[in-house]
């Protein structure tokens, strides 16, 4: 829990500021249109959230109270989930009469409120599977056997059938080839240290495993492989079991097994599959004795577990695994052919030396006279993935459909999202708006039923001559097989996103629905696939700031490229563990921050990260999502409250969602996939800070990207400065001649010199093609920096960022000093330049704020308060405005630029403005100080010219000191009132009652204003002091609003009268205290005996509605998260209450 102390003066700078936008409000005139809306955001404007359904428990009032309690704090749909998380099964099963009724009675009161339904695209939280799928329809993976025979004569032989998984395989064709390897007899395979049954590791069968324990940092595991006499080998092969096993290790060997030298590091890329060999070549290397150290597990793995190790006498190709399609590896966003790219070392193994013998196999059975030589016979075939959707009830369980094939989709859709459309009638696009895919975790995919003939389609040419690769072995050279793979992976991503992606978009538009999507975690272009729906989604974990990061400004530049409004995020996402704290003790001040940051990584609309289902109306905390969320439900004790945060979000979200992002860089993402755009961090060169970027990826360049008056331009308006190619070597023809178009009508582009095209479509005449453009383009010397103009545009390269943009006096578009971290964005719309800028800190302050902008008045518009305000001091400098801006802890504001700069504005200010002495300007361009202390105040205009304001005498503030009647919240253990003399945390009190209490606590005064507080040029303000979590402030009984953060203070001037006045202060706490004091008495559930402690079973009291069999507990939850010796927090009205006065005098 975040806990801000106010040491010192720098809470009256808040009050100035307050004081100085109520007098704004007053003299505003009409506002224009923007302004109005500002003020009352549309309904796109509201944040989603999460919304889950808990393994069948599910009730029709509790659906109605959800939804209702969502609307009133301006919360504007869900996307929803059903989901298991720990979660004991309810009586509701999915797609079952009752679970179809509670799906309409859904759609029924979205409708009635007019709030958004979004439905996932299966039962889950990933991906879109289900029991209506069948393996036939499943995700698909090629799979393959060999079989050695040796000619001339005739062979009858029945071929082993490839790893099949869910009973499903289909052959594709079987290949044939002459090999000068023969194979190596199976070593002797020993584990130090251990016994295991070596025979599993060397029989060929991969259903059958060895189990390691995990290796520490000073104990490796180790396996000792020993062959009959020495042999030569060149790579070492590891097929793993099932499970988390992307271990890290080494290969060694010895002459006399006893002093081992190392060949080669490497890492397992396997995620819970065996599915392929994983291959690591090493150099040639004879000898009798090797090793495999594992030095390093895999996160989360419970064990190694192993079912084949070995070594191919021949080399093989180099992580072939990510290569072909069978597993993500990230490596600087793509998958590297490394030096094999360049290496046309001829191979032994020719595509013409290929022999197709599909027609001369019938059910597996080879029937073939065979050439003098020794062959290899491949069987291909494909099968099933075996992925799963999960964490889905039993009954919404099965196979994950195939998402590169539209028929299988379509079986999909016929078995879950269109029987509930069908049932919702008119409600459906009206009640039930949208679908959505979460983000993926279900493994690969890197086949198709059509795959083949896709493949000729998209890339021109037959891929079956080439199908040795897939064992790993090199055809024709390493140059023509890497090349091959990268057809490969760029036709499966391809599929990806035209067959899934853009297929559900399309099938939810013919139901007049919209689509979001999350499109990352698996072998294919990210922004490509993301392009395709309304609204691209990334995942923003709070507390663990790194995780998923880049999908961040993923989803934003997708938006931005792509032309979509919206820009979503699953935010707040949130774990039960110490960093990350989800076990209630999230609060709106708490996460703000965060999501300010989110806003300014390009974020326009959350989907809050969870609201679980509750379905019942007089339990709480009730259903959890597991241990997961930050619990933004309406049984949170703070749920209402939270309407005053919902309502910042809307009024920030509106802004972000007009206009277009204003950036100076476009950064191409390359063509390779998967295609996976990297962190700020990776870029070359460099961007300095100050400048921000999107990312834009081979789809969204070739056909919506344009030239126009020297930046790249989309159809939406949004432009960039310059675009970055960086290093890469490849560049296909495709791109190489839509660059050339771009810089001959204006566009810069950045980058080296490319030498080559990639894939093998028309190659090696692509090649030469290239060339010829990289000599327009390109000086073609050996200069390691330069600048070539051609046309209206530039090519750069070799030179850092801060060399061009000096060369371009192109100043940073934004700047600050005097805090920590301030974070920003900058949108367009119309002539109207705005900012977005937040304190990343706890501590308030000032910043000096520069922006490059000129020739434009700047205004503060502030989202938690709706107030529009003039800046009263800025200064115009060689094309950038700099602004003084004070930020209240984690505070943030628009600034925004619009209409001509005054002319004559106050461009600097002595003494410097501080806590207690503030300038503000109201609507007719006065300049007023604002005083909590005597002061006073000279300024310069630009003009030279001077104004002065002097106040002699502020009356000093006075603390509000006891007695307060306290009332509390009934039935939460707590007495119905109690007298504090003075202000405690309601933690600290003797009474268990009041220390354990969680929910609402009304303090009670009456306190006196005296005739010197009140008066013409005076406002008074009531100051909270610590507030544990929200307050509500009334005085005479009118409500002064909501304080959710710091400083927590309210103007309550117009509610004040001479003398006796009546203070109601309702103050807000979390769950937590209330739970620990539960655990002081017997309990009433029963639940597993380990961290996070889930609900072992259902309650009888529960399931037979009676009541509880502790009555004296107040909470029940289905994680208990909380023990009876842990801390207390923080809670109540903490104080000091004071009442202070701001003078305000006009500069003259």
């Amino acid at each position: 829990m975040l806990t801000v102390t106010r040491h010192g003066k720098s809470h009256i700078f808040s009050v100035m500021f307050v004081v100085a936008s109520m007098f704004w409000l007053e003299k505003a005139a009409a506002r224009d249109a923007l302004e109005q809306v500002f003020n009352n955001p549309p309904k796109s404007a509201r944040p989603l959230c999460f919304y889950a359904w808990m393994n069948g428990n599910i009730t029709k009032e509790g659906i109605t109270a959800d939804f209702e309690a969502m609307d009133r704090i301006g919360v504007g749909g869900v996307l929803m989930f059903d989901l298991t998380v720990g979660i004991l099964p309810g009586k509701v099963k999915v797609m079952s009469p009752e679970w179809r009724e509670m799906m309409k009675h859904t759609a029924q009161e979205a409708a009635r409120l007019n709030l958004e339904v979004a439905v996932h695209s299966g039962p889950g939280w990933s991906t879109a599977g289900g029991p209506w799928n069948t393996p036939e329809n499943s995700m698909q993976m090629l799979v393959m056997s060999e079989t050695g025979v040796k000619g001339p004569g005739h062979i009858e032989k029945q071929l082993p059938q490839p790893l099949t998984r869910l009973d499903y395989y289909r052959d594709i064709a079987t290949l044939a080839f002459k090999t000068d390897a023969e194979n190596l007899a199976g070593p002797t395979v020993s584990a130090q240290g251990m016994e295991i049954n070596s025979n599993k590791l060397t029989d060929s069968d991969w259903k059958t495993f060895v189990e390691l324990p995990l290796p520490s940092a000073d104990k490796p595991q180790i396996l000792d492989l020993a062959f009959a006499h020495p042999v030569e080998v060149k790579t070492l092969f590891i097929v793993t079991g099932l499970g988390r096993n992307n271990h890290w290790g080494e290969v060694q060997f010895s002459e006399d097994g006893k002093t081992f030298k190392t060949l080669r590091s490497f890492r397992i890329m396997e995620y819970g599959g065996n599915s392929a060999e994983n291959l690591y070549p090493i150099k040639p290397t004879k000898a009798r004795y090797f090793r495999v150290r594992f030095t390093k597990p895999s996160p989360k793995a419970k064990n190694i577990t192993l079912a084949e190790i070995g070594f191919h006498p021949d080399a093989r190709i180099d992580d072939l695994t990510a290569k072909a399609g069978y597993v993500l590896k990230v490596e600087a966003g793509e998958v590297k052919g490394g030096d094999a790219s360049r290496d046309t070392t001829p191979s032994k193994l020719k595509t013409s030396d290929v022999i197709d013998l599909t027609g001369h196999v019938q059910d597996g059975k080879l029937n073939w006279d065979a050439p003098a030589g020794n062959w290899k016979v491949i069987r291909y075939g494909h099968t099933s993935t075996g992925s799963k959707n999960h964490p889905a009830p039993a009954e919404g369980m099965g196979p994950e459909c195939d998402k590169l094939s539209k028929r299988a989709l379509e079986k999909h859709w016929d078995g879950l999202l269109n029987k509930i459309l069908d049932e919702a009638g008119s409600l459906a696009g009206k009640g039930l708006t949208g679908t959505f895919t979460d983000s993926w975790e279900v493994g690969y995919q890197n086949y198709t039923p059509a795959m083949i003939d896709e493949f000729r389609k998209r890339r021109g040419y037959d891929p079956l001559p080439y199908f040795p690769i897939f064992t790993g072995r090199v055809v024709d050279n390493p140059l023509v097989s890497e090349r091959f793979l990268w057809d490969w992976r760029r036709t499966i991503s391809d599929l990806f996103a035209e067959n899934y992606f853009a297929y559900m978009d399309e099938l939810s538009a013919r139901r007049g629905m919209t689509f979001y999507c999350e499109a990352y975690g698996t072998n294919y272009d990210y922004m490509q696939c993301a392009g395709q729906s309304d609204m691209p989604t990334g995942e923003a974990w709070f507390g663990r700031p790194t995780a998923h990061l880049y999908t961040i400004k993923t989803a934003a530049s997708t938006a931005h490229v792509y032309g979509k409004k919206y820009a979503g995020a699953e935010i707040f996402t949130v774990r039960n563990v110490p960093v990350e704290c989800s076990n209630w003790l999230n609060h709106p001040y708490q996460l703000k921050s965060f999501g300010d940051l989110k806003m300014c990584e390009g974020i326009n609309r959350f989907v809050i990260h969870r609201y679980a289902h509750q379905p019942w109306t007089n339990l709480a905390p009730g259903m959890t999502y597991g241990e997961c969320g930050i619990h933004f439900e309406r049984t949170n004790t703070w749920w209402e409250e939270g309407r005053a945060w919902i309502q910042y979000i809307q009024r920030a979200q509106y802004l972000l969602q007009e206009g277009q992002f204003a950036g100076d860089v476009l950064w191409f993402t390359g063509e390779s996939t998967p295609n996976i755009p990297q962190l700020k961090s990776f870029m070359r060169p460099m961007l300095p800070d100050g400048y921000d970027f999107d990312y834009v990826n081979v789809d969204a360049l070739l056909n919506r990207a344009s030239s126009r008056d020297g930046q790249i331009v989309f159809p939406d308006g949004t432009a960039y400065n310059y675009l970055l190619m960086g290093d890469n070597p490849e560049m296909s023809l495709e791109v190489a001649r839509k660059i050339r178009e771009l810089v001959e009508n204006g566009a810069t582009v950045i980058g080296t010199r490319p030498t080559r095209t990639p894939g093998l479509a028309n190659y090696p005449k692509a090649d030469v093609e290239l060339s010829k453009i990289a000599d327009e383009l390109w000086d073609k010397g050996p200069g390691k920096n330069g600048e070539r103009k051609v046309g209206k545009g530039r090519v750069i390269w070799g030179k850092t960022f801060e060399q061009i943009f000096a060369a371009d006096k192109c100043p940073p578009d934004f700047q600050f000093k005097g805090l920590p971290k301030v974070n920003y964005i900058h949108r367009r719309s119309g002539e109207a330049d705005y900012y977005f800028v937040a304190n990343e800190n706890p501590q308030p302050g000032q910043a000096v704020c520069s922006f490059r902008v000129n020739g434009k008045r700047p205004e503060f518009w502030r989202p938690d308060t709706g107030v529009i305000e003039p800046c009263p001091i800025y200064k115009e400098t060689n094309g950038v405005t700099e602004i003084p801006i004070y930020f209240e802890p984690a505070g943030s504001v628009f600034v925004v630029f619009r209409g001509q700069p005054e002319t004559d504005p106050i461009v600097s200010a002595s003494p410097a403005q501080d806590a207690d002495c503030v300038l503000k300007s109201d609507q007719d361009g006065k300049v007023i100080l604002f005083a909590s202390k005597p002061c006073a105040v000279e300024a310069t205009k630009a003009s030279g010219a001077k104004v002065k304001a002097q106040i002699d005498s502020v009356p000093t503030p006075v603390e509000i000191g006891g007695p307060w009647q306290v009332s509390f919240e009934p039935h939460r253990g707590a007495p119905a009132q109690a007298i504090f003399d003075k202000l405690i945390p309601l933690n600290e009190h003797g009474d268990p009652g009041i220390k354990y209490f969680s929910g609402h606590a009304k303090y009670a005064h009456t306190f006196k204003a005296s005739e010197e507080m009140l008066g013409k040029d005076k406002r008074v303000f009531l100051d909270l002091g610590d507030v544990q979590v929200i307050a509500e402030v009334m005085v005479n009984g009118k409500d002064l609003g909501i304080l959710w953060k710091p400083p927590f203070r309210v103007d309550i001037t117009d509610a004040l009268k001479q003398g006796d006045n009546a203070l109601e202060i309702r103050v807000v706490n979390l769950w937590v205290n209330r739970m620990i004091g539960d655990e002081q008495l017997p309990p009433d559930a029963v639940y597993v005996e380990k961290d996070p402690n889930m609900l072992k079973e259902w309650p009888q009291w529960l399931l037979k509605n009676k009541p509880r069999d502790t009555p004296e507990r107040i909470t029940f939850s289905t994680f208990k998260q909380w023990k009876k010796n842990d801390k207390l927090q923080p809670s109540g009205l903490i104080g000091p209450v004071k009442c202070m006065v701001v003078i305000k005098k006009t500069l003259e």
